[in-house]
């Protein structure tokens, strides 16, 4: 058996909803490993309606959850150095009762990108899955070191399709065995289903 499985969960059963209460919340311990504040812009291009943001920082060292105002600038995360972390702004919309269309979030990868926006959502919501699915994150943090996110960011923001659109769990799965090719960001296929 592959030695980095050992610490997935079934990736099929990655994703439920992240709920988020509080302001801030804290779980994991820091890593013996170096850290440094990475600062991110916050780009709500795309985003109309905003009330207020549920952020999530996910890392090897663990997950930082707090809530800022609509018109909050820049976000700062302590992060291990050179390891990769997502941070994932969910918008909160002013009218929850009318509005009850899915929004994604936006997002950004560290050390990658350095602007959380609605253009890296996708990458940035896959890489936190993979950290949801560790039983030991900060092994997480070493095997998603090895996985050129620089390249599947880019290869991400170069599609001419919406990337929610994506077989996550096929990409996730591929990534996790080390399988992953750039063939498989396609949009899932539409099936036919013949009735008699």
């Amino acid at each position: 058996m592959h030695r980095y499985t050992l610490f997935f969960t079934i990736i099929s059963l990655l994703f439920p909803a992240i709920s988020i209460s509080g302001c801030s919340e804290i779980s994991g311990g820091l890593a013996e490993q170096e850290t440094e504040k990475a600062v991110f812009t916050l780009d709500s291009t795309g985003y109309a309606h905003v009330s207020e943001w549920n952020v999530i920082c996910s890392s090897g060292t663990g997950i930082e959850k707090r809530r800022v105002a609509a018109d909050t600038v820049y976000l700062t995360f302590t992060v291990q150095r050179d390891t990769p972390a997502a941070v994932l702004a969910y918008p909160v919309p002013q009218n929850t009762v009318t509005e009850k269309t899915t929004i994604h979030p936006a997002g950004g990868i560290y050390p990658f990108t350095s602007t959380v926006s609605m253009r890296d959502g996708f990458s940035a919501d896959l890489l936190a899955s993979l950290y949801a699915g560790a039983v030991d994150r900060t092994e997480a943090g070493s095997f998603c070191v090895r996985f050129n996110w620089d390249k599947f960011i880019q290869s991400v923001r170069e599609l001419s399709s919406d990337p929610w659109n994506l077989d996550k769990n096929r990409i996730l799965r591929a990534i996790v065995s080390r399988t992953f090719t750039q063939s498989m960001l396609k949009p899932r296929s539409k099936e036919k289903i013949y009735l008699p």
